[in-house]
């Protein structure tokens, strides 16, 4: 639930109750299976400016996605976050 409303939340431009929203389900939920809630606050910071601390998130949700059912959401806002930062080559190959 926290991925959908939090991303729809980001999307809306919504960002400080999409980042509340976040930093609550990470204090009930630390390990985030399948990456999907990392990955929208890769998005948020990539949108922000804050690439190096993107990318940290990028390969955190990718490190914890893997494997997952539905890693194919997480991967998806894992290219979203690296055309926000304006990187489209692992926009389209990130995790490949």
């Amino acid at each position: 639930m926290a991925f959908y409303t939090s991303n729809a939340l980001f999307r809306l431009g919504r960002n400080e109750e999409a980042s509340a929203l976040i930093e609550q389900f990470f204090k009930s939920y630390p390990k985030d299976e399948g990456g999907a809630v990392t990955s929208v606050k890769a998005m948020m910071l990539a949108k922000a400016g804050k690439e190096h601390e993107a990318e940290d998130a990028i390969q955190r949700a990718i490190e914890i996605g893997r494997g997952y059912a539905h890693f194919h959401h997480t991967a998806y806002n894992i290219a979203s976050a690296y055309a926000l930062m304006h990187r489209p080559e692992p926009a389209i190959n990130g995790c490949k």
